[in-house]
This record gives C-alpha cells, sequence and structure tokens, in this order.
C-alpha cells in the first residue's frame, strides 16, 4: 500500500480525470472528518477516474454523514421557500 497523507488529497489539481491507472495499487487516506485512515481501492480508483471526480478526503461513513445532513438542509430550505 502506499500511505498518501493530507497533503496529497490537497494538492490543487486533485482530479483524476484525465489520468492514467499506471500503479495500480490501493491508495491509504485520512480522512478529513474523523482522522481515521481508509483504503481508496483500486476499483474505487477506476470509478472516480470514469466520472472525473476528485480523490476523495472521508471516508466512507464520513461521506454518508455528510451527504445525510446536506440532503437533510437542503429539505429544510425547500421549505422555507
Amino acid at each position: 500500500m502506499v500511505d498518501f497523507t493530507m497533503a496529497r488529497i490537497t494538492e490543487p489539481n486533485n482530479r483524476l480525470k484525465g489520468r492514467k491507472m499506471e500503479n495500480e495499487k490501493d491508495w491509504e487516506f485520512v480522512c478529513a472528518d474523523c482522522g481515521e485512515k481508509f483504503v481508496f481501492s483500486v476499483g474505487e480508483q477506476r470509478f472516480y477516474l470514469s466520472k472525473g471526480l476528485s480523490v476523495p478526503k472521508r471516508c466512507k461513513a464520513c461521506r454518508r454523514t455528510r451527504k445525510a445532513t446536506l440532503n437533510r438542509d437542503e429539505e429544510v430550505l425547500r421549505w422555507q421557500r
């Protein structure tokens, strides 16, 4: 496994779009929210690359929590209109 730190995640160009999968290895990151290490698997890298997404900075659990919070906030905003 390659150990990437937050410095790697916060690079200005952290998009995978247009990059080739030269080193097909799992990457290990530290979650920006909870501070736990998480693995960004080769399969996830391929998916993110195909969609042109940025490298994740949150683990799956924190991404789920954040998405739920954002969706809930959207609901509140809709009702306030």
